[in-house]
């Protein structure tokens, strides 16, 4: 089923991906806000506020917007916002600037989920939802003690603004492809269109 849908097949291995990038910063916030001794845990407290702030506009927003553009370029285009609040603070990791970036990575998550989500509820066939939801989910979470590996090393010998500074070239190289391949191109028509079709797939068939 991953393999008949170019869209979700390569939407997988995207999100695999975007997975590794955000956890090489994700597993050293705390390092990072509230320093080697965890006293300073104020800093800490502010950056997950405004992430999870973040994350929840943008799942409250996120419908508004499939209902107006398509989920492949909704996708496409979360991927290169959270590319940005990836890098960004490589120039400053005080706690407004990360904070700042954080609840733009938060925002940009949801922004990618929930239009990412929809459409494969709409492509899959009901039959084989919830196998093909396991494998992606599997699969998708492989990289995250890699991602979480690379970013203490990176963070040890190369210091603060290295981490980000991969955690956004990776992202970018992931918003390049999924911009430009079939995650981008995926046609889902707006929430309440009479089809939802991806572009040049067959109609899903459902199962009673």
């Amino acid at each position: 089923m991953l393999a008949a849908n170019p869209a979700v097949l390569w939407g997988t291995v995207l999100l695999t991906v975007t997975n590794f990038a955000m956890l090489t910063v994700q597993s050293n916030l705390a390092f990072l806000t509230a320093g080697p001794t965890g006293s300073e845990t104020s800093r800490l407290a502010v950056a997950l506020v405004a992430q999870g702030g973040g994350a929840l506009l943008g799942s409250v927003l996120a419908p508004a917007l499939l209902r107006r553009w398509p989920a492949g370029p909704l996708v496409a285009a979360g991927m290169g916002v959270l590319a940005l609040a990836l890098g960004l603070p490589a120039l400053s990791h005080a706690t407004v600037p990360l904070s700042a970036a954080l609840f733009l990575s938060g925002l940009a998550t949801s922004a990618i989920v929930v239009p990412w989500r929809t459409y494969r509820q709409d492509v899959v066939p009901e039959a084989y939802i919830g196998r093909v939801v396991s494998v992606q989910r599997t699969v998708g979470f492989a990289l995250n003690p890699v991602g979480a590996v690379v970013g203490g090393l990176v963070l040890s010998s190369l210091g603060p603004a290295a981490i980000f500074l991969v955690a956004g070239a990776v992202q970018t190289a992931v918003w390049l492809c999924a911009w430009r391949g079939p995650v981008g191109r995926a046609g889902l028509r707006p929430a309440g269109s009479p089809a939802l079709l991806a572009a040049g797939a067959a109609p899903p068939t459902r199962t009673s």
